[in-house]
This record gives C-alpha cells, sequence and structure tokens, in this order.
C-alpha cells in the first residue's frame, strides 16, 4: 500500500475494501496537455488505469503543483501511475470524450478520503 525509505517500513492493508486503499486527491508531476495549459480550474473525467471506466474529477493548479480531485474516492492508487482527463463533449452523436491531457501520480500519492 505505501513505503517510506527512510524509516525503512511497509504498510499493507488487507482486503480490496480497506479504507486505506482509497483516495480522492492526486498530486501530479509531468503533466502535459493538448491544446495548452488551462488558465484556471477545470471540471473533467479522469482515469488511473487503462481500463478503469471514467470518473467525474477537478484538476487545479496549486503553487505549480498540479492536482486531480475525484468526486468519488478511486481505489489502489500509487505513485508512477499515469492519471490521464478528459473533457465531456455533446454533440449529435451523443456524449463523447476528447483528451485533455495527462500527468504521473506524484510519490506524495495522494489525500484519502
Amino acid at each position: 500500500m505505501s513505503k517510506d525509505a527512510e524509516t525503512n517500513t511497509v504498510v499493507v492493508a488487507e482486503g480490496g475494501e480497506h479504507p486505506a486503499l482509497w483516495r480522492k486527491t492526486v498530486s501530479l508531476t509531468s503533466v502535459h496537455f493538448i491544446g495548452g495549459e488551462p488558465r484556471e480550474a477545470i471540471r473533467c473525467h479522469a482515469r488511473i488505469r487503462y481500463r478503469q471506466p471514467l470518473q467525474k474529477a477537478e484538476l487545479t493548479k496549486r503553487n505549480r503543483r498540479w492536482q486531480l480531485r475525484f468526486h468519488d474516492p478511486v481505489s489502489s492508487v500509487a505513485p508512477g501511475q499515469s492519471a490521464v482527463f478528459y473533457s465531456e463533449e455533446q454533440n449529435k452523436k451523443g456524449v463523447q470524450f476528447r483528451l485533455l491531457g495527462g500527468g504521473i501520480i506524484a510519490p506524495e500519492v495522494a489525500k484519502r478520503r
């Protein structure tokens, strides 16, 4: 679940529903945008794993650091995973999602629920 190299400590949790496995906010590094960086917080949809369903989220920049805050907590978030964000667009075909960009989840993984 987590590790601390300074204290040589590994923290584990039992079961897939353990509260320690769930995160609502993640900090991102190496963030890239398609079509330019937003100037203010944006509501979007995001995922941290390729096959994970899109989750409602908000992307903000604070102190030159990007944060992705999910509407509902997501499980099994780990540093080094990619987070990809999309805009929701309505058109004649219905709802479609357009890729906005992505980043890497920072070692200070996240804030729990």
